[in-house]
């Protein structure tokens, strides 16, 4: 029999479930004037004052409200203004209600070592570049929120969190397919097909989205009408996968869901709930003819693109990760190397080949040392099921794509790094799910104050 998180407000609140339909509300208002408005001065100030008023909310109701909708518009948002504003919020908000959120550091040693080692690369780097898609501009700012987020240990923030970016990429795959129904792809990409931001992004969000359903489903906790929409996003995410085309997200995600039954040990049980949300998808494929050429023709072509051109990009770059093997070229300078080789910049799509690189052998190193922390970690969490399947999932997709540019990577390993754990010795046995939930409240103030 599974359980409800521990931790939560709901539980000191007579069972009720809390859900952010306000900050739900809010995240969609500055989605939608961000779309209406034309691009220029005006949109931009409306949508930084949308979020200073967020902000506000934050402060005096609930410190978590930027944070919510943080999650909430980035998966459906390429408004970067937008995204470091209420990142920003979130750490204003947090840091004003401490008090509240009893914010603690609990990043692992090898995370923060790996942190503080690229961010020093910086001083030795070739070119430190500061453009819209440098490291700077695209990693920074959800580094630095995933040192917030590991810190709050509230499950009920936790878990909306989560169900936020579920229902945030449920609204993207509409935008997907009016776009594929339209015949507009990713230029110089295959076909591949936009929802608000690029596929290859949208589709970790959209991985983070179906475990996050997955999770709220086997954990049991959730009132019906919120079990039936979960129940059909599934199907949803996975049409939606199958549009952005990205074939390490579409094995990921078959990966995630084995990790999934692993947790749960319902083999059974998991099968025939996949079985169930795999009707429609085959129902679509059959009733909707060329839905999934694009992704079909990138299948049929593994064997002969070199992994879009993947393999030719990192043979080249590992043999220049030989003039400086221990510490690297530096952040973000990895495109600078492919320019010379390959004849145009390109990112490392990989985040272990992208490390090794950059950040040399000590990069490397640090990198691995942490990615077997976060993973143990996630194993041995009291809410396994909620992060090791997401974690395993974004660990293998990241052989092939820089997740370290993607909030939702930054978002996956705060959740893990701020879970709570079981005794060691227990974990995975029958009295490991037998153990009375830890005591200890997460908050110290009535409920009424956040909500």
């Amino acid at each position: 029999m599974t359980r409800t998180l521990p931790h939560s407000r709901e539980e000191r609140s007579g069972g009720k479930l809390l859900l952010p339909y306000a900050e739900m509300a809010m995240g969609l208002f500055i989605v939608v004037v961000g779309l209406k408005l034309p691009f220029g001065s005006l949109r931009t100030m409306a949508m930084l004052a949308l979020c200073g008023l967020v902000t506000i909310y934050g402060i005096l109701r609930n410190p978590y409200a930027p944070l919510y909708c943080f999650a909430f518009i980035t998966p459906i948002s390429k408004a970067f203004g937008t995204d470091f504003a209420l990142m920003f919020g979130s750490l204003v908000a947090v840091w004003l209600r401490r008090d509240i959120c009893q914010w603690r550091w609990r990043f692992s040693l090898p995370g923060t070592a790996y942190c503080l080692w690229g961010v020093a690369s910086l001083l030795w780097a070739g070119e430190i570049f500061t453009d819209w898609d440098s490291w700077i501009a695209q990693a920074l700012g959800p580094m630095l929120l995933a040192f917030l987020v590991a810190g709050l240990r509230d499950t009920t923030f936790r878990r909306n969190l989560m169900l936020l970016v579920t229902v945030a990429c449920c609204i993207g795959i509409i935008f997907s397919f009016r776009n594929w129904h339209a015949g507009t792809g990713e230029y110089g990409s295959g076909g591949r097909f936009y929802a608000l931001i690029p596929p290859d992004p949208f589709s970790a969000w959209i991985l983070f989205g179906l475990f996050s359903a997955i999770a709220w489903l086997a954990d049991g906790g959730a009132p019906v009408w919120l079990r039936c929409c979960l129940l059909a996003s599934i199907p949803w995410q996975v049409l939606g996968l199958g549009l952005c085309g990205f074939r390490a997200a579409i094995l990921a995600a078959a990966l995630g869901v084995v990790m999934v039954g692993i947790c749960l040990r319902r083999l059974a049980k998991l099968t025939g709930l996949l079985t169930l949300a795999a009707i429609p998808v085959v129902a679509a494929a059959v009733l909707i003819p060329g839905l999934f050429n694009t992704l079909l023709g990138r299948f049929g072509t593994i064997a002969t693109d070199q992994g879009s051109d993947r393999l030719v990009i990192w043979a080249g770059a590992l043999k220049k990760f030989w003039d400086h093997p221990f510490i690297g070229y530096g952040l973000d300078n990895f495109k600078a190397l492919t320019g010379g080789f390959y004849g145009d910049e390109m990112m490392p799509h990989s985040i272990y080949v992208g490390t090794l690189v950059e950040l040399g052998a000590v990069g490397a190193v640090l990198l691995l040392v942490w990615m077997a922390v976060l993973l143990r970690k996630a194993w041995r969490a009291q809410e396994r099921v909620w992060i090791f399947p997401l974690m395993v999932a974004f660990s293998f997709q990241a052989m092939f794509l820089h997740e370290f540019y993607f909030p939702c990577f930054w978002l996956a390993i705060a959740l893990v790094e701020g879970a709570r754990l079981r005794a060691p010795a227990l974990v995975g046995t029958r009295r490991w799910r037998q153990l009375p939930e830890e005591a200890g409240p997460e908050l110290s103030v009535p409920v009424g104050q956040l909500n």
